[in-house]
């Protein structure tokens, strides 16, 4: 839940993560005089989409990212079908 928007600071102290139990967010100045509700639904979902790594903590992923990963993953199953298939081939050649 927000706790509070004061002095452009969002602390969120139900975060839903058996790790942590806070988040601190400073708001840029020039989103200050936006509504507190606009702000802590921004909040939340800034926060939904981090993720934790060893090489960045708290690094966002973007939609590019996901993407790129998504490419890798269909990548990875095609070249792996088709691995097995040409195996099987070569199996029922022999």
């Amino acid at each position: 839940m927000l706790r509070g928007t004061n002095k452009s600071i969002i602390e969120i102290s139900e975060t839903e993560n058996k790790y942590f139990e806070k988040a601190i967010l400073f708001v840029k100045p020039e989103f200050v005089n936006l509504s507190p509700e606009r702000l802590s639904r921004e909040a939340k979902r800034m926060i939904g989409t981090l993720t934790f790594s060893p090489m960045g903590l708290g690094r966002q992923v973007t939609a590019r990212r996901r993407a790129a990963q998504k490419r890798r993953r269909k990548i990875l199953f095609i070249s792996g079908v088709l691995f097995l298939t040409a195996a099987f081939i070569v199996w029922k050649m022999i």
